[in-house]
């Protein structure tokens, strides 16, 4: 089945636990995103793509190391909001529908999962 995420598109509610657990995350966000940006630096044009998955493993390892599970988030974080500003900024330029990008990349996501076991080949 999986994980399920549908709590976590609900943008109405924003708790004070929430507010105060932003406000500890930006103490480590000038770290993070550096980190972030010495990753795509490291990873872009690298091939196979097994090489940019293991990088980013490293990567991630170390800021867990070093800055917990808060730190993985904010990694998580910067990349999330890096797609999703660069998808939209393809979406413009090549004036394709965000949703024909995003079959696209899941298309992409299945090629390189297709002889795992387990693998979601529906989507």
């Amino acid at each position: 089945m999986g994980l399920d995420l549908s709590s976590a598109w609900d943008d109405e509610t924003w708790s004070d636990e929430e507010e105060a657990d932003s406000m500890e995350l930006m103490k480590i966000l000038p770290d993070i995103s550096r980190i972030t940006l010495q990753l795509l630096r490291h990873t872009v044009g690298l091939f196979p793509e097994e090489r940019v998955a293991a990088r980013a493993a490293r990567v991630a390892d170390l800021v867990l190391k070093e800055y917990g599970s808060d730190g993985l988030r904010l990694l998580s974080v910067n990349l999330a909001t890096l797609a999703t500003v660069h998808i939209e900024h393809n979406a413009i330029l090549t004036r394709r529908p965000l949703l024909s990008l995003l079959d696209d990349l899941d298309d992409t996501r299945r090629e390189l999962h297709k002889d795992l076991p387990g693998a979601d080949k529906a989507g």
